[in-house]
């Protein structure tokens, strides 16, 4: 696979708006993007269960699992991957509406899976379908339980900032780099301020060493040190500097949630906004984000934030479904 150009034709004209073609989305079929929206609003209702849970609330806790498990059977996807990832994601949601009253147990071992093992995108879907399978059999249904970074490399990462962490290139969809939800690592690497790239990774060492001094003296001091660093990935004005710096905002907040700074974690989440350039190839880029900020309040305890972002996720994810059922047909 050729590396992702520092510029493209393409992205210059990128705008706001739904555009009625899946291969925009990077799929091939709506199926295929539908799923992905899925996959959200999967996180997001999750989440609306556990916090539920946790304020003692075990019919509310049932109502989210049992909306979900609705939603992805009305969504009629069927066959192929999206099919199968839908198909686990409905059960996964029957099931666990069953343990909102009656409690639950974890049986399921933490398992070993290669998250970079494929060649092309149908590999990478078929590995896909292994990690929901594997994650849903072990995720607890009931109680907060946040891996910050890929899941399950990332379920006993430290608190620290690393050039790769900083550099590599992420994955479109940032509920599975910065938060754990199932997913394979992105595929492809860049022409220019690649991860690999000797002068820049010595440039990511550098800002890795700063950002950990800072974290050790007062986490305060990182969300303005990020910003001074992707301001100057900014400068570079080539195209590809997006994913440069969606990079290192999302190695930010998951250091920042691994060390317990959920505020600081949100502070930077946020800088994401207004949504701009490849944002726009990100099927319910938005809701991601919305999800993201309501799962890290819940880290935090703070219930009414938590509540608030969720709720805004599953409406932004549910008008982005709609969207897609509208433009495949009956």
């Amino acid at each position: 696979m050729p590396p992702i150009p520092a510029d493209h034709v393409a992205w210059r004209s990128l705008r706001e708006g739904f555009v009625r073609d899946p291969h925009f989305y990077g799929e091939p079929s709506w199926d295929e993007v539908a799923m992905r929206v899925l996959g959200h609003l999967s996180a997001a209702e999750r989440d609306r269960a556990r916090l539920a849970s946790t304020l003692g609330d075990p019919v509310g806790c049932t109502a989210a699992y049992e909306r979900l498990a609705a939603r992805i059977e009305d969504a009629g996807v069927d066959g192929g991957v999206a099919g199968e990832i839908g198909g686990l994601l409905r059960d996964a949601a029957r099931r666990d509406a069953a343990y909102c009253a009656g409690g639950w147990t974890r049986d399921a071992a933490l398992v070993e899976l290669s998250l970079d093992r494929f060649e092309d995108f149908d590999d990478r879907h078929r590995l896909r379908v292994e990690l929901y399978r594997a994650y849903l059999d072990w995720t607890d249904p009931l109680r907060p339980e946040h891996v910050w970074g890929y899941w399950p490399e990332a379920v006993q990462a430290p608190a620290r900032f690393t050039a790769q962490g900083l550099g590599a290139l992420p994955t479109g969809d940032s509920y599975v780099d910065t938060a754990g939800e199932p997913g394979p690592k992105g595929i492809g690497r860049l022409a220019r301020l690649d991860v690999d790239d000797p002068v820049h990774r010595a440039w990511l060492e550098r800002w890795a060493e700063r950002l950990n001094n800072a974290l050790a003296v007062d986490p305060a001091q990182v969300p303005p040190l990020v910003e001074q660093l992707v301001s100057e990935l900014d400068a570079h004005g080539h195209g590809s500097r997006y994913y440069n710096i969606k990079a290192a905002r999302n190695e930010a907040v998951r250091v920042l949630a691994r060390a317990g700074a959920h505020e600081r974690a949100v502070e930077v989440l946020r800088r994401a906004f207004p949504l701009h350039h490849q944002d726009w190839v990100c099927p319910n880029r938005e809701g991601i984000l919305r999800g993201l900020e309501g799962r890290l309040w819940l880290a935090s305890g703070d219930t009414e934030r938590a509540a608030a972002a969720l709720d805004d996720a599953v409406v932004v994810g549910e008008a982005w479904l709609e969207q897609i059922l509208a433009a495949r047909g009956p």
